[in-house]
């Protein structure tokens, strides 16, 4: 795939108590068949009570040597799903 003919794209994903779904989703982003250095991340966490935000962060040296650019911020909000209450 010729990439000067394709538009550059940008992934924003939010995270919130998701380590153990990470394995998953960067597997995921890695079968990816566009060009990944077209295609930059961004990816917010929030309020998390696991490790994400670690998890993450750890990744981050790895994902910039293969995507165009990868940015991490973390703003807690101080919310919480109700106990009993579906994701």
């Amino acid at each position: 795939m010729e990439i000067m003919n394709n538009p550059t794209v940008l992934i924003l994903t939010p995270f919130k108590d998701a380590s153990k779904n990470l394995e998953r989703y960067f597997g995921l982003l890695n079968n990816l068949t566009y060009p990944k250095k077209l295609i930059s991340l961004g990816f917010l966490e929030s309020d998390s009570q696991d490790t994400t935000y670690n998890d993450v962060k750890e990744r981050l040296t790895h994902l910039r040597e293969i995507f165009n650019d990868v940015n991490l911020w973390k703003k807690d909000f101080g919310f919480q799903i109700p106990h009993g209450q579906p994701r």
